[in-house]
Formats: structure tokens, C-alpha cells, sequence
């Protein structure tokens, strides 16, 4: 959990994580007789727990989001809906492209905000918060699209800074991530309040994401393609790496691309598999009818203990022993 000013950056997944973080909340700033926002959050499993534990601590709850488009998330939507009242607002992304529209500037500036610790999720809870600038909405759309349109001639300078500086944030499950979020997120709120401190630190951050983009370019040429339309890359251990510009280079006239690395939630599992495979479709792949989600056996378990994460049609994320079986189905389906 992230927390800086009146905002927390954080998300539960399982119904006990829900829980959990409402507890953290609460003993990082007590909610009861408060204003409490949830923005940005998807409808998990631990949506509705922590909303619940939350009202039940005394705090007046409110929900701004928009991840209602898919089916199977309906009744954790209805749930919620039926918990706040009117107080849940939620949406589509077709509707909102950035949950920022769908606060004021400042309407929850005496609250505690809970967003997700992702771009979208943080600008969302600086514009409820009050901090805001002119091309705010506009970045926030594209913050929360793919890494390929976050472009210098798409953004604001400042929306721009952002992309860069949170380049520099350790993958997730380094020790060290949370608390670079932190200093980015403050140091992205102070630039947006006309702090030429707060510049000065995300242009530093700037410069270790540059670097990161120079090692993902060089990682990418050790890539493989063990069967056509398909490229996969070995990401040594402790190797540092911008996400979004290998993807780019991996991605690159191939349908599903994949890393295998050392860290994440299925390699990270305390006693568990110290490495996983990281799946991506591309936009060829997308076009080509490519449902990872779909293409995964119905008996297996889903979650990191069972070593399978099937959330989306677009990634997945596999134990070694998964991989090797799904290999095989992914190498049917790409070859047609």
C-alpha cells in the first residue's frame, strides 16, 4: 500500500486481500464519520470485501470506475451498486477512457482517496484530490492505454514526465517498487502544483528510464521464435528492463509474444516455482482471433498457487510446468 498526502495507491484481488486493505486503510488514516473514494478499482474478488469493511468501520463510501464492460463481472458490479446506492458510479471504458472524468476537481479533496497504483488510478485521485492541470483528462486516456500510444506528441509535457519517470519503477515483487511509486507519484503531484522540485526529481527518474529502455532493447535480440507467428525471450534474474519498449520490440509481426522470468506473482510464490511465462497477444494476434484465455484447459486451477493467472483474452501467466503444456495448444492455435 501506497500512501502520500490524503491518497492511497493500492488493490485487492481476493476477497481476504479486500479485507485486509481496509484494515491498512484504516489504520493509516481513520475512516470513521469520513469520505472515503474508491477510483479505478476493477471489479475483483475484493472489491465488494473491502467496500463492505469499509462501511462497516463507519466511513460514507463512494466508487468511481470504469471496468464494467465484461459479463462475467456483473454481479460483483451489482453487488457494489447495491452496497453504496447511488454513491457507485460505475462505468465502461468506452464511456470513460480515464477514470478521471469521472470525478470534479477537488469533489473528494476532504476524503481519503483509494486509487490503483497505475498512471490512470494515480491522476484520478490527484484530480479528486484537487491537483489538476488543463490537459489533465486528455493525458489520462491515453495513461491508460497501450504503451505504444504513450508518445511524446500524445501527451501534455507533464503527462509525458510521467510516462518516463514511472518507466524507472522495479518490476512488481522487487522490495524497492512501492516505495518508488511513492517518490514518483509525490514527485508527478508537487510537478503538477508547479513544484520545479518535483520536475527536477521526474526528470531524474527520466534518466534511469532511459537506460532501462537501452537494456530492453538489447535484451530483445536474444529473442527466439521456437515456432512461427510466436517470439519468447529469457529474462535473466536482476536484469532491469523497460516493460513497454520490449514489448514493442517482441511484439513486432508475431501473434503472442512471451518472457520467461523470475519474478512476478506465480514466481515469486513463497515454496513455489522461482520462475513463470509471461504471455502476450498482439494486435496481429487480436485480429487473428488469438483468446488466450480461451485456449487454456477448463480443469486447471487459476491463481498463483495453481500456477495459471487467465484473466483477459490478451495475457497470461504460466507456471514452467503450465508452459510446457500449453506450448503445444498455443503452437496449434498460431499456426491456424
Amino acid at each position: 500500500m501506497i500512501h502520500f498526502r490524503n491518497i492511497i495507491l493500492a488493490k485487492a484481488f481476493k476477497a481476504e486481500e479486500g479485507t485486509a486493505l481496509a484494515v491498512e486503510i484504516n489504520q493509516a488514516t481513520p475512516v470513521a464519520g469520513r469520505r472515503v473514494v474508491i477510483i479505478d478499482h476493477p471489479p475483483t474478488q475484493g472489491l465488494f470485501p473491502l467496500l463492505e469493511a469499509l462501511v462497516a468501520a463507519g466511513a460514507e463510501v463512494h466508487l468511481r470506475d470504469h471496468h464494467a464492460d465484461a459479463d462475467r463481472d456483473g454481479s460483483t458490479v451489482a453487488a457494489c451498486r447495491a452496497l453504496l446506492g447511488e454513491r457507485a458510479v460505475v462505468t465502461t471504458r468506452a464511456e470513460h477512457p480515464a477514470c478521471s472524468t469521472l470525478v470534479g476537481v477537488g469533489e473528494f479533496a476532504d476524503a481519503v482517496i483509494v486509487g490503483d497504483a497505475d498512471q490512470d488510478g494515480l491522476t484520478a485521485a490527484l484530480k479528486a484530490a484537487g491537483v489538476w492541470y488543463p490537459e489533465g483528462d486528455t493525458d489520462a486516456a491515453v495513461l491508460d492505454g497501450p504503451a505504444t500510444g504513450k508518445t511524446k506528441e500524445a501527451l501534455s509535457p507533464l503527462g509525458f514526465a510521467l510516462v518516463r519517470a514511472w518507466g524507472a519503477i522495479p518490476a512488481f515483487g522487487d522490495r524497492n517498487r512501492d516505495a518508488v511509486v511513492t517518490q514518483v507519484a509525490t514527485a508527478f503531484a508537487a510537478a503538477v502544483s508547479g513544484d520545479t522540485a518535483g520536475q527536477e526529481v521526474l526528470d531524474r527518474f527520466a534518466v534511469e528510464y532511459e537506460k532501462k529502455v537501452a537494456s530492453a532493447k538489447a535484451l530483445a535480440t536474444t529473442a527466439t521464435e521456437p515456432f512461427a507467428g510466436f517470439r519468447i525471450v529469457l529474462v535473466p534474474q536482476g536484469t532491469e528492463y523497460d516493460g513497454p519498449t520490449l514489448a514493442t520490440e517482441l511484439d513486432r509481426d508475431v501473434l503472442v509474444s512471451a518472457r520467461v522470468v523470475t519474478s512476478g506473482p506465480i514466481a515469486g510464490k513463497p515454496g513455489g516455482f522461482g520462475s513463470q511465462v509471461s504471455l502476450a497477444r498482439t494486435r496481429a494476434g487480436e485480429q487473428a482471433g488469438i483468446d488466450l484465455a480461451a485456449l487454456v484447459p477448463s480443469d486447471w486451477g487459476r491463481g498463483p498457487e495453481a500456477g495459471c493467472i487467465s484473466n483477459t483474452p490478451f495475457l497470461l501467466h504460466l507456471s514452467p510446468d503450465k508452459w510446457e503444456v500449453f506450448a503445444k495448444m498455443l503452437e496449434k492455435a498460431v499456426k491456424g
